[in-house]
């Protein structure tokens, strides 16, 4: 993905659920929050009804200023992982 420049555009939060059935790998729930803190309370909830082996991700990201409803991913900031009945926040 090419990166645009940025020009002061709000920094918000991408999530999303990466299910891992038999091998393959496909995107589960997903969205965006204004804050981190926000962004992993829904990705744990998200997590809740997920696939067994599910990991979470959530990554800094902006609106694309060329295409509308795509954002453009820069860092990852944490992974989610179900532990058990709990949940595991590694932060990037």
């Amino acid at each position: 993905m090419a990166r645009e420049r940025r020009t002061g555009e709000r920094t918000c939060f991408a999530w999303e659920v990466v299910e891992r059935p038999h091998g393959s790998q496909r995107l589960g729930p997903c969205g965006v929050s204004g804050s981190k803190p926000s962004a992993v309370r829904a990705l744990t909830e998200a997590l809740g009804g997920a696939a067994p082996g599910a990991v979470g991700e959530v990554w800094e990201a902006r609106p694309s200023q060329v295409r509308a409803a795509v954002f453009v991913y820069e860092s990852l900031v944490a992974r989610v992982v179900p532990d058990g009945p709990e949940v595991s926040v590694q932060w990037e």
